[in-house]
């Protein structure tokens, strides 16, 4: 079961409306905010549970430091954080927002990273 509620003053002076949709999962109330203007962690940090999460400062310290295998691929549809060695293509997180599910979007990213993959194995294999 799902509502939606407006929060916010008129556009005209200047505020934002903030649309948050009020899930009801197993007797658990979760507020979920409108993705469309949400930073990248908002959006990662709004789907999955705090006990999975890296914390923003440990995540932009990974893209500074370790940014020649920690990538940050996003849109305002995904957010996509993998790790990518010449051995291995890693995950850490795939956030597809509500408004893209069932557009084949996910699978389409995982598609890009195995074909990435593939080609620098076959690369490499080669070279």
């Amino acid at each position: 079961m799902s509502n939606d509620c407006f929060l916010g003053n008129v556009n005209e002076n200047g505020f934002e409306q903030l649309r948050i949709t009020v899930l009801y999962i197993r007797g658990y109330i979760r507020l979920q905010r409108s993705v469309e203007h949400a930073t990248w962690y908002e959006k990662l940090a709004e789907y999955f549970p705090v006990e999975e999460m890296k914390s923003e400062e440990h995540m932009k310290l990974l893209l500074k430091e370790k940014g020649d295998i920690y990538h940050k691929d996003e849109s305002n549809k995904h957010v996509l954080m993998y790790v990518e060695t010449e051995d291995f293509v890693f995950v850490d997180y795939l956030f597809v927002s509500g408004s893209a599910r069932g557009e084949g979007l996910g699978k389409k990213l995982i598609e890009q990273l195995k074909k990435k993959e593939q080609a620098d194995y076959t690369g490499s294999r080669a070279g």
